[in-house]
Order: structure tokens, then C-alpha cells, then sequence
């Protein structure tokens, strides 16, 4: 079976302190609880944790889902550096992740992106990034921490699909259909959508 890594891009910022932060924690725990109820997730699923403020750290390189323990203690502090924290974590991908069927070892499913933060940056996120985080990720989904956070950066990276932490049921997540995927048709817009894999296709009403 084919691996599926799954990254996490975790704001820790001195603006994520108190109620932002513990969302994080939470939705994690909450993640992984799916996760390790579904029998091709624990088979197939690799977590990383990739957190950013001044600078990006990879604090957990991909794990098997049993084996993965969920960081409890995040050092918050410094500004949200997102245009940084996205070039780090396609330098990760890119090392990480098999990108072409070996002798040895079959091609990764195109990683899983939850971006965990409040939607501020001071530098720029330049374009290129974009585009090559819609090249190499086969899904990106923004989700909200807190109360008070903005939408800009965060639609722009996850084609706006964007919910809050709280909101969003990880329940939902259909691991064996977005392993089991074919490769994009790029004369195919539905080969290019996530939507399916969170049991939420738009049919008719797609704008695709």
C-alpha cells in the first residue's frame, strides 16, 4: 500500500497564545483519533508537525500513526512568518516524500496539508509558493484557530476551503478513497478536487 504523508503547519506565534493554541492541541488529538479508528489510515499514514514563527522547525518528521505521539508543549513567541514556513515545508516534502515508483518502494500518495494558525503573516507568500504547494500537496485545508484571525493568506493557499478548528469534523476524512485516488487528469477538474475526500462533492453546483 502506498504511503500517504500527512503534514501539519502549526502557527506558534506570540499571537497564538491562550484559547488559539489549545484549539491546536485539540484538533490534533481529535485528528489522530480518526485516524487511528480507520484500519487503511493506520496502515498507510505518515504525521509530520512543522511549526513557524520567526523561523519553521520540523518538531515531528513523519511517523507511523501508532507510533506518532501529539506535541503537547508548544514554545510560542516571535511573528508569523507564513511566506517563510511554506518554503521550509516544501523543502521537507520535497526531501521527504517518493515522488517515482522504485524497485523497492511504491510512489506516496501527494502529502495530506492541515494548516493550523490565525491567518497573519509579515513577510510575503510569494506566488511561486503557491503554485508549488498546488503542484506537490493533493490536499490543503486551512483551518481557523481562535476567534480573531484572518482569511487572506489562508484562501489563498486552500483554494478557500476554510473552517474553524472547532467546526471541522475530522470524522468525515475518507483516508481509503483519497489513498485509493487516481493520478490527476489535468482535462479533469474532478480528479483535481478534494471535496470527495471529506464526503462534501458539490455535483451540479461545483464551480470547477
Amino acid at each position: 500500500m502506498r504511503c500517504l504523508p500527512i503534514y501539519f503547519l502549526v502557527q506558534v506565534s506570540k499571537s497564538m497564545r491562550g484559547e488559539p493554541i489549545e484549539a491546536v492541541k485539540q484538533g490534533i488529538q481529535r485528528f489522530l483519533k480518526a485516524l487511528r479508528s480507520d484500519v487503511l489510515a493506520i496502515e498507510s499514514a505518515m504525521v509530520s508537525v512543522i511549526t513557524y514563527s520567526d523561523k519553521a522547525t520540523q518538531i515531528a518528521p513523519l511517523t507511523e500513526v501508532l507510533q506518532f505521539q501529539p506535541p503537547t508543549d508548544f514554545h510560542l513567541g516571535g511573528q508569523a512568518n507564513m511566506g517563510n514556513a511554506l518554503k521550509y515545508l516544501l523543502e521537507c516534502v520535497d526531501k521527504e516524500v517518493v515522488k517515482k515508483r522504485t524497485e523497492h518502494h511504491q510512489r506516496d500518495v501527494k502529502p495530506f496539508l492541515l494548516i493550523m494558525s490565525n491567518g497573519i503573516s509579515i513577510d510575503e507568500i510569494e506566488q511561486s509558493s503557491i503554485a508549488d504547494l498546488a503542484s506537490l500537496m493533493g490536499c490543503v485545508v486551512a483551518l481557523t484557530a481562535g476567534k480573531q484571525y484572518e482569511l487572506e493568506h489562508l484562501n489563498r493557499l486552500s483554494r478557500n476551503f476554510v473552517e474553524s478548528i472547532d467546526e471541522f469534523d475530522f470524522s468525515s476524512l475518507d483516508v481509503g478513497w483519497y489513498v485509493e485516488m487516481p493520478p490527476y487528469d489535468e482535462d479533469d477538474p474532478c480528479s483535481q478536487c478534494y471535496r470527495p475526500f471529506f464526503r462534501a462533492c458539490l455535483g451540479e453546483q461545483c464551480p470547477l
